[in-house]
């Protein structure tokens, strides 16, 4: 076998287990005021307010966002306390739900946040819904759907696109506590969807399908249900254009086409591997 060869076939299999990196961001929103994503540099309560305010009305001027937030009432508050970066987080306590509505609609896009809950499990549940704004249908507004269930398990719903679908768990669990970053990546054109946790993939066998019917996706919607005063953290929400091959593996490429196969396919191959993990589902 060449060396053409060699690096040939090396090409499609990073391809294969390629990750994907972040691209270009199309709306963000940190809860922050002075320092972090969005914020100003100045401590005039713009783009938000973190001493405990209600977060309703508040992110007024972050990129890509046709409104400031919505619902949650007072139960939805920003706070200069647990965040994950900056100086403000969004904390939601007992049954209050908030929702912001995008410029565009979502078409391939990634759609990433930081979330924490602070207490052990036991004390309700969190739902995190990408939806179709003007659709009033609880079910039928639904792209994606995943939950935080009570007794501590990330799971997904695999949607029918007529309003209902399986609650699938995913093998993860929530870290009382300890932030993590939940991704979905959103394809409108198959009307299917993927989820990660701290970059980690979950392999349902198949893409995830819409809960709903939605004709485009155009609203990031979180409802919770940890009662007062447990609650739940959200931080750093952003939203990228579809998912492109890692810089890294992109860079590997270029040592397999110098003569590196070998090691290369030990890196993907061996322990230790750099490559984004998969994990089946459970029984």
């Amino acid at each position: 076998m060449t060396a053409q060869s060699l690096a040939a076939g090396a090409l499609f299999a990073l391809i294969a287990v390629a990750g994907a990196a972040r691209g270009q961001i199309i709306a963000s929103a940190g809860f922050n005021d002075v320092t972090g994503i969005n914020g100003d540099g100045v401590a005039n309560n713009s783009p938000y307010n973190v001493a405990n305010v209600s977060v309703i009305g508040q992110g007024a001027g972050e990129p890509g966002w046709f409104q400031p937030w919505q619902g949650g009432g007072t139960l939805a508050q920003v706070r200069n306390a647990g965040m994950a970066e900056g100086d403000g987080a969004l904390f939601l306590q007992g049954t209050s739900q908030v929702f912001r509505t995008l410029t565009q609609p979502i078409t391939r896009t990634s759609v990433e946040i930081l979330l924490e809950i602070p207490f052990s499990a036991g004390a309700g549940g969190v739902t995190f819904y990408v939806n179709q704004n003007s659709i009033q249908d609880a079910g039928l507004r639904v792209g994606s759907q995943v939950v935080a269930t009570a007794d501590g398990r990330w799971q997904v719903l695999d949607g029918t696109g007529n309003g209902v679908g399986t609650l699938v768990n995913t093998g993860f669990f929530w870290t009382p506590g300890a932030y993590q970053r939940l991704r979905v990546d959103i394809n409108m054109t198959t009307r299917t969807w993927e989820f990660y946790v701290n970059d980690v993939h979950f392999n349902a066998g198949h893409p995830l399908g819409f809960r709903g019917q939605p004709i485009f996706l155009d609203e990031v919607n979180f409802l919770n249900g940890n009662g007062a005063p447990n609650g739940t953290f959200i931080d750093a929400v952003r939203l990228f254009l579809a998912p492109v091959p890692e810089p890294s593996s992109l860079a590997l490429l270029g040592i397999a086409a110098c003569g590196g196969v070998p090691w290369m396919i030990r890196r993907v191959r061996g322990p230790g591997s750099q490559t984004r993990r998969s994990i089946g589902r459970c029984p």
